[in-house]
């Protein structure tokens, strides 16, 4: 009868890893892969912000898709909202955003402005939702 062979230390290293990525994806399902560059082991690393793009067209025909968009992220992971594409607006398009991000406020829920372009703070200002819609 031969020895059981003792795992080498990398696959040790590999199982403590494993059972890390499954600990924290486990308690968080927001985490990505990386590679650590100084081991080759994967290691978790939590997303720090989630982003959703509104571009093009923000009116009625398109409020739901944006609500939808906007309110299907993770609310305990920050929102960048990126806006800079948004070209054409209406008061539904921005009600349907407003209202996405007030539910994500009322559960705890940030988010940031990355680029809004000139004609979304524009209809915002014309419609008194700059500052609900916390626009720069």
């Amino acid at each position: 009868m031969g020895k059981a062979s003792k795992p080498s230390s990398k696959s040790a290293t590999e199982s403590k890893v494993m059972r890390t990525v499954r600990k924290t994806t486990s308690r968080r399902a927001r985490a990505v892969l990386a590679e650590d560059a100084v081991s080759g082991l994967s290691a978790v690393q939590p997303v720090s912000e989630s982003f959703v793009e509104l571009a093009g067209d923000l009116r009625i025909a398109q409020a739901a898709d944006a609500f939808d968009r906007v309110s299907s992220t993770d609310k305990a992971i920050p929102l960048a909202l990126d806006a800079a594409g948004v070209t054409r607006v209406d008061a539904a398009g921005l009600q349907a955003v407003l209202a996405a991000l007030l539910a994500r406020r009322k559960a705890g829920g940030r988010w940031r402005w990355h680029n809004p372009s000139v004609s979304l703070c524009q209809a915002a200002e014309l419609l008194d939702l700059k500052s609900a819609l916390e626009l720069p």
